[in-house]
């Protein structure tokens, strides 16, 4: 759950996009939501990777409500990095199809905010971000509380992570070379890997 307070509103612009991430799931394709629940992704909480501020996750993308038990799509343009079990290419090409998908305006509401107003949502359940067509000042001050683990819709298959198929030991040079060079979020996701030591699927 996180709450939010507009302290200082700009008078044109700024609205805030919530998306229904459970509307999203279901209306996915069959063989969608099935390839979806296999899989696993990096999600990084610091979207503009300043320096000492490195926090990363690995989540299942789609989660159940602890709850409801309903499941929902678990990705995000902000924090999701890269599709852990796929290539750097597939991974993209899937990740971007995601996060175009629950932004349709079909799953989404527009909040108009107005000073001293405060909204509150699921994060299990729902993603957000702001419209970028201000220029004044806007001030929120936010509280997330703390929440469970995110949990996968179904047992998940104990795939190897796509890095592990590279040419050349995991970590050594030859595998920085044949993979690193993909791009930042792969380094992101060798570096992760290698701070937890052997990879486990996140388990029901």
């Amino acid at each position: 759950m996180s709450i939010l307070y507009m302290r200082v509103c700009p008078e044109i612009g700024g609205d805030t996009m919530w998306t229904n991430l459970e509307a999203a799931y279901d209306a996915l394709s069959e063989p969608m939501k099935a390839m979806c629940e296999s899989l696993t992704a990096l999600h990084d909480a610091d979207p503009h990777g300043s320096e000492g501020h490195n926090i990363m996750a690995v989540h299942p993308v789609v989660r159940v409500h602890p709850i409801t038990g309903r499941k929902a799509l678990y990705v995000s343009e902000h924090f999701t990095r890269r599709i852990v079990e796929l290539t750097h290419e597939e991974s993209k090409v899937l990740l971007d199809f995601l996060c175009r998908w629950v932004q349709r305006p079909v799953f989404t509401v527009r909040y108009r905010w107005t000073q001293n107003t405060v909204a509150f949502w699921d994060n299990a359940t729902t993603s957000h971000y702001v419209l970028n067509d201000f220029d004044q000042d806007r001030l929120i001050q936010r509280v997330t509380v703390q929440g469970d683990l995110p949990q996968p819709a179904r047992p998940l298959p104990q795939y190897k992570p796509s890095i592990y198929q590279r040419l050349g030991s995991f970590g050594s040079d030859e595998w920085e070379r044949n993979y690193c060079a993909d791009g930042r979020h792969d380094r992101q996701l060798a570096q992760y890997l290698r701070e937890h030591g052997d990879y486990q699927m996140p388990k029901l």
